[in-house]
């Protein structure tokens, strides 16, 4: 399904606190993000003649014998961390119990912009997946403020939206990306995650950083007290009624469980979760998150 109209607010002009939080943002991603997401490996830089001492090992034969002269590969610590967000615009994002009908993928997509520009004023390349029951956009990694306008553009077209989110298929498509050193920060509510979802979450945790933001609406962990209320499937529209005074204690229970188990999977792939809801204010929220990673536990 897709929504019928969207209400984004995506500028931060006039909008004092909301401009001070980002460039707090900004300051502590410019401070920290490379020294505690740097790449791992090293690149080749250039070659240069063999002297006397150098390291062997280093001599590339090939380049020698066409330049006559023995010549030595020389390597620099590659520093460079993209971000690339991993969006879920699926059918269970679709949803809101908020008086002022935002929803969860709303909410997301705030938090996402603001995000994004605070990381691209830090210096470091964004990109954007918005994955539904498939990949509906694919904005490779860059810096600068076009970047900044794709981002919004996409998040304003509505067909971009909907379909039942292929957690698998995603996972797949980032284990299969080559020689790219990545942050990953998938968004999601994380809800009817395939079996053995920790499986790929730890692949993932083994070849970039990642970071999980889970977005809830305030109804996805607490059902009315009383009264009888329909629970419907936005994916396949399937219906039940239940009584809420007798399955509401389950319900929440079995809700802070299976949050329980996203941490667990989150925690044993290395990787950090932050867990928001949409009442709460999403910019004060991601602002204290990455100073707690990045700051503090650096």
């Amino acid at each position: 399904m897709k929504p019928i109209k969207l209400h984004l607010d995506l500028d931060t002009k006039d909008k004092s606190d909301l401009y001070v939080r980002q460039n707090i943002l900004s300051r502590i991603l410019e401070g920290q993000w490379t020294s505690k997401y740097k790449g791992q490996g090293m690149e080749f830089s250039e070659y240069r003649k063999y002297v006397y001492g150098d390291d062997a090992t280093r001599i590339d034969w090939k380049a020698s014998l066409k330049s006559g002269s023995t010549l030595i590969k020389e390597f620099e610590e590659d520093k460079s961390a993209d971000a690339l967000f991993i969006f879920d615009v699926g059918d269970s994002m679709l949803f809101s119990t908020r008086k002022d009908g935002k929803m969860k993928v709303e909410y997301a997509a705030e938090l996402i912009y603001f995000t994004s520009t605070s990381i691209l004023k830090s210096g470091h390349a964004v990109g954007l997946y918005m994955v539904g029951e498939k990949i509906h956009v694919k904005l490779d990694p860059q810096q600068g403020i076009s970047i900044n306008r794709r981002f919004k553009n996409q998040f304003l077209n509505i067909n971009n939206y909907g379909g039942k989110f292929d957690f698998t298929e995603i996972m797949k498509r980032l284990l299969g990306l080559r020689n790219q050193k990545l942050v990953v920060i998938i968004v999601s509510d994380f809800l009817n995650l395939p079996e053995k979802w920790q499986h790929y979450i730890k692949i993932l945790g083994q070849r970039y950083e990642v970071i999980g933001i889970m977005i809830r609406d305030h109804r996805d962990r607490y059902l009315p007290y009383e009264g009888q209320i329909v629970l419907q499937d936005p994916s396949s529209n399937e219906s039940i009624y239940i009584d809420a005074a007798e399955y509401t204690k389950q319900y929440h229970e079995h809700v802070l469980k299976q949050e329980a188990e996203i941490e667990s999977g989150f925690k044993s792939a290395r990787s950090d979760l932050l867990k928001l809801e949409t009442t709460q204010n999403p910019y004060e929220g991601i602002v204290k998150f990455f100073k707690r990673i990045l700051v503090v536990n650096k």
